[in-house]
């Protein structure tokens, strides 16, 4: 498992970020590399998704005003077609959605607020109006994409999916896994038991 030190990247934790914004998407990229959180940036909901089909991400940043393409036009069908195939291909990744920053310009409070209700309703974990920070960013971000390492005791991978993690580093627990990692190899039946709520 990669730790985060001194600034370093944790490459096991992407965020996708779908934003055509250059203030935006400048806030977003320094306030994860702050967290050591790998930024990938989209400029429209096709690269977005071609990213999300090739690589596996902690959560999804999504303006609400991106274009379909790089040369298609800027509205809010786009960004919630996104939500709606993000939902349907990977129901359990948590996607926030912002405001444009020309938001103020181009709606009205009102309208800002039933944007917001749509986004939830569609199924982002929040909705971001302008102006954004970097404090709320780094409050999402601890609560969706915590920092803390945790210390694996074994695990598996398949290509660039990890297919399970065991977590604990109990003298009993390694144990437990050292046992089992020994039985694996043959055919004999294996009963782990344990207190009710130990896993």
């Amino acid at each position: 498992m990669t730790e985060i030190k001194n600034n370093q990247l944790d490459l096991t934790k992407n965020v996708l970020l779908a934003s055509k914004s250059p203030h935006i998407v400048r806030l977003v990229l320094e306030t994860l590399a702050r967290k050591g959180i790998r930024g990938l940036v989209a400029g429209n909901t096709r690269n977005a998704l071609d990213f999300l089909d090739k690589n596996d991400c902690a959560m999804a940043i999504i303006e609400d005003m991106i274009p379909h393409n790089s040369s298609g036009p800027v509205n809010k069908d786009s960004a919630f077609e996104l939500l709606a195939k993000i939902r349907m291909g990977r129901p359990e990744l948590p996607v926030v959605m912002i405001a444009a920053d020309d938001y103020g310009k181009i709606c009205a409070g009102r309208q800002i607020v039933e944007t917001a209700v749509r986004a939830i309703l569609a199924g982002c974990r929040d909705f971001l109006s302008q102006p954004v920070s970097r404090e709320n960013i780094e409050k999402l971000l601890d609560t969706i994409v915590p920092c803390r390492p945790v210390h694996a005791i074994a695990s598996a991978e398949e290509g660039a999916d990890c297919v399970y993690k065991i977590v604990g580093t109990s003298p009993s627990l390694v144990q437990t896994v050292r046992l089992a990692q020994k039985v694996a190899a043959t055919s004999a039946p294996v009963l782990i038991s344990g207190e009710s709520g130990t896993g």
